[in-house]
């Protein structure tokens, strides 16, 4: 699955170098007259002042990159520890869609799958779900003919104009089993700025339900 960071993560990280650099002027606005007075204080010999002057903006480098290096291992400490929480988060998550028997799948907003469990990727698809990611309906030919791509096309392309929920049946051929009936269930999912991001789908098996009630119609004929 395609990694993604949550949106008040990359806004917390966006704002460390407006900290970093705010933290640093404020301690240099006060380090330099605060330097300058105390030596106009102290200092009567006036030769002393450029060798002290020299001192002085020694010590001033060395308190500027130690004040930096802190600030910046304390924030890469804590975005590295984000990081590794989010690993653990999407570990998760790929786990706990790998459990659900049902094909799953999720695609952006240009219908490029972002991510699918085992049960599509292996039983839909028979690809891995690393050729599955990254890729289109339509970059799939081997696996979703071009008849039935078009169909889904257009049923993501409807969802996304009018977003909500959509349920349809359809033919779907699969890895192993020909062609079989299944239920479509998808919705749209949104960004953090309230607009259509991509689908996500839920596929459920209705061959034998499809053939049932065909036997039906045939004898009630």
């Amino acid at each position: 699955m395609r990694k993604r960071v949550p949106i008040k993560h990359q806004q917390n990280w966006a704002q460390i170098p407006l900290r970093i650099a705010l933290i640093y002027a404020l301690v240099a606005g006060i380090w330099i007259p605060l330097s300058n007075w105390l030596l106009s204080m102290l200092v009567t010999n006036p030769a002393l002042l450029p060798m002290l002057q020299m001192v002085k903006a020694g010590f001033s480098v060395l308190v500027t990159a130690a004040l930096l290096y802190w600030l910046i291992r304390r924030n890469v400490q804590a975005i590295a520890r984000v990081e590794r929480e989010h690993q653990s988060n999407l570990h998760f998550l790929e786990t706990l869609l790998d459990t659900i028997p049902n094909p799953v799948f999720y695609k952006d907003a240009n219908g490029v799958y972002q991510g699918c469990n085992t049960a599509f990727a292996a039983q839909i698809l028979g690809l891995p779900k690393e050729k599955i990611v990254g890729a289109s309906l339509f970059d799939l030919p081997d696996a979703i003919p071009a008849g039935l791509a078009e169909i889904y096309h257009r049923q993501d392309t409807t969802l996304l104009q009018n977003p909500g929920t959509q349920i349809y049946e359809s033919q779907v051929r699969t890895a192993n089993n020909g062609n079989r009936d299944f239920m479509f269930n998808k919705a749209v999912y949104f960004d953090n700025t309230g607009q259509p991001a991509g689908i996500v789908g839920v596929m459920v098996d209705i061959s034998e339900r499809k053939r049932a009630e065909r036997e039906i119609q045939r004898h009630n004929r």
